[in-house]
């Protein structure tokens, strides 16, 4: 248990958000030993799900909600110095933050899913395009 302890912490130091699924998919031996070890009180019950559907879509809403308050209120301002606003897109990619729009019409989105070394995705597409 020590060794999942110190995995957790490195996580939680960098920020990654570690989650498990189909906790309930342990056979009956599997689950008393997890429960003897307390596995639920060292990770935290928030981050245990039933299925991968559930976490997937819980890391996505993480991460989305991450993405809001870096760009929000108390994040980056205008060119005129005023608080921009963070506009929530839907695009074929999955949500993403739209970063602006350029001269040439195209609108610069930030996706909510990560790439290698903690760089995020970021899509370019016509404004017209929904």
């Amino acid at each position: 248990m020590k060794l999942v302890k110190r995995v957790i912490k490195k996580y939680q130091e960098k920020q990654i958000l570690l989650l498990f699924s189909n906790w309930f998919g342990v056979d009956e031996d599997g689950q008393r030993v997890m429960k003897h070890l307390k596995f639920e009180d060292v990770l935290g019950q928030q981050n245990i799900f039933a299925d991968m559907e559930n976490a997937v879509q819980y890391a996505k809403e993480y991460n989305l909600k991450k993405r809001e308050e870096k760009h929000g209120d108390g994040g980056e301002k205008g060119e005129k110095g005023e608080s921009k606003e963070v506009e929530l897109v839907a695009t074929t990619m999955g949500k993403g933050v739209k970063l602006c729009t350029r001269e040439d019409g195209t609108e610069v989105i930030e996706l909510q899913w990560k790439l290698a070394n903690e760089s995020s995705a970021t899509l370019y597409r016509p404004t017209s395009s929904e």
